[in-house]
């Protein structure tokens, strides 16, 4: 019996596909996978500010619906920094996925609020970038995104 090599090639890139697929979700990508565990807040101290990202109530956004972020920006002696410009990115780390940007607007001295909207269920992150002083502080605040 003869086998061809071009039977031999198919049948070694069928059982190393089923390989990565199987590595794959016993790396946690797949369904069921352990999800990390998220802060209800990240915080990030500069030079001379604090920068606290939040989700409103939660540390699960709803995909496709407005959920609002809030910016906390103070200076290190506890005073509210006013006049900052803040974007808020909503994306998948782990995917490649579209974003969605939307800009905070200051609700009261040193609170920023903007609702991000995910696209996508799964592992997801607020990137912040903040304009204060001719300066960008960047603040990357992870999140899960459910279905509802």
């Amino acid at each position: 019996m003869s086998i061809n090599r071009g039977n031999m090639i198919f049948c070694c890139a069928a059982v190393l596909a089923v390989i990565a697929f199987f590595g794959w979700l016993l790396t946690g990508a797949g369904i069921g996978a352990a999800s990390p565990s998220y802060r209800p807040t990240t915080e990030l101290a500069q030079d001379n500010y604090t920068f606290q990202v939040s989700l409103a109530n939660s540390t699960e956004a709803v995909m496709l619906k407005p959920n609002a972020f809030t910016v906390t920006i103070h200076q290190a002696n506890q005073h509210p920094v006013s006049g900052a410009a803040v974007d808020i990115t909503i994306f998948m780390p782990d995917m490649f996925c579209g974003t969605s940007t939307v800009k905070a607007k200051e609700i009261q001295p040193g609170v920023y609020q903007g609702d991000g909207i995910p696209l996508m269920a799964g592992n997801s992150a607020a990137e912040v970038k903040v304009q204060l002083e001719g300066r960008t502080f960047t603040v990357e605040h992870p999140f899960l995104t459910v279905r509802r």
